[in-house]
């Protein structure tokens, strides 16, 4: 009898335990939602909700105020990738390390504009190059770590993508 009430109070004890551990928050997520509107005076105001962010931007010359990531406008320019037919491009690797490689299927393209977007929208890397051949690299090691919005353009197309740099 007493092994069974020993037993059974191991088992309280033994489960007690497991409860507690259970209520342990592994993973948090916020939704995120939005809109974008344009005022009777000509102001486009774009905002979310529930997004994780920055702290405030602010500009004063034609008066411009951001706060948040905006990942919706970098999906948008993502999925609007503006390539001729005979361009396709690829690149690598991702995340990057020192250097970023783009291939392409046609060969000595010229006037090539490589500029990298931080999560705040701002430009933090600008250069223009010539593919040699059918490729192209560019050295990203003066950049820091993090998460940037890519685009490389010239004449003939317009090209977006998102890279991580570590």
């Amino acid at each position: 009898m007493i092994k069974k009430i020993h037993l059974f109070n191991c088992l309280v004890i033994l489960l007690s335990f497991n409860l507690c551990e259970s209520q342990v928050l592994h993973r948090d997520m916020i939704s995120a939602s939005g809109t974008t509107s344009k005022s009777s005076n000509g102001y486009v105001v774009t905002q979310t909700v529930g997004q994780s962010s920055l702290t405030g931007n602010y500009s004063s010359g034609d008066f411009k105020i951001n706060q948040g990531f905006q990942q919706s406008n970098w999906a948008r320019l993502i999925s609007q990738n503006e390539l001729e037919p005979f361009t396709d491009v690829q690149f690598y690797p991702n995340p990057v390390v020192n250097d970023i490689n783009f291939l392409f299927s046609t060969s000595d393209l010229r006037n090539l504009n490589l500029k990298l977007f931080d999560t705040s929208g701002r430009n933090v890397f600008n250069k223009e190059g010539n593919a040699s051949g059918s490729r192209i690299a560019f050295d990203l090691n003066s950049i820091s770590s993090g998460t940037y919005l890519l685009s490389l353009t010239n004449n003939q197309f317009k090209f977006y993508t998102k890279i991580i740099k570590k």
